[in-house]
């Protein structure tokens, strides 16, 4: 865990007040009513995942909320820091509970990626001195993708595995069928004149001539709605 800790954020204690968004803005006063919103909330501690505290919360509950409390533009869907969320605990990541009943592997990836997703957010990007969107759209939603396809090929694994929340074994399975089936589905696609892009677990079919043209024919939710779509 030290080694790993290292890797991803060394300076995590002494940065933390900058990469928060809020924080020039928020007086003392402030944070002591968003901790008092905090301290309303059905919550469960985890673990940690490299300095940063893992919770559970109900999305549910965050979403009702009184919008003057919770803007709109801010409602809580699957995860969040609070470089993103001003009622989360500084240096707390919080996902929705529902992601750890987890009855099968596919699940499980879908709960880690969250997790990955908002980890990389802090330590590849706001760390590094980049505002909310950019570490959202060029760092998280990238490594997010990554784990999503193959869990091995993401960083964040070895993480994963030491605070006990992947599987070696299910892993393998999980990573050959992936493979598998994508590579058959893009077997499909060049004999049909398609071009696949993924990204985030979506799969979008374009015609290969209006491929730049950003109008897809049909975007799948999963490998298998994906080849289902190519085998009609």
């Amino acid at each position: 865990m030290i080694k790993i800790r290292e890797q991803f954020a060394p300076a995590y204690k002494d940065q933390i007040e900058n990469w928060v968004k809020y924080e020039k803005s928020r007086t003392p006063e402030e944070k002591l009513y968003w901790n008092s919103i905090w301290d309303q909330l059905d919550k469960t501690y985890i673990c940690k995942v490299l300095d940063m505290s893992l919770y559970t919360v109900s999305g549910a509950q965050v979403r009702g909320l009184p919008k003057d409390i919770v803007p709109v533009d801010l409602d809580f869907c699957l995860g969040g820091t609070w470089a993103r969320y001003p009622w989360i605990l500084d240096g707390v990541i919080a996902i929705e509970y529902k992601l750890f009943k987890c009855y099968n592997y596919k699940e499980i990836v879908d709960r880690n990626a969250i997790i990955i997703h908002e980890t990389t957010e802090v330590t590849e990007g706001l760390l590094k001195g980049l505002d909310y969107e950019d570490a959202h759209e060029n760092f998280a939603n990238k490594e997010e993708s990554r784990y999503r396809f193959d869990p091995k090929s993401s960083k964040y694994y070895p993480l994963l595995l030491d605070i006990g929340l992947e599987n070696p074994a299910l892993t393998e399975d999980y990573n050959y069928a992936n493979n598998q089936i994508f590579k058959d589905a893009l077997k499909l696609a060049i004999t049909r004149g398609f071009v696949i892009d993924s990204n985030r677990g979506i799969y979008e079919v374009y015609e290969r001539k209006g491929y730049h043209k950003g109008n897809p024919i049909f975007t799948a939710k999963s490998l298998g709605e994906l080849q289902g779509f190519l085998k009609r």
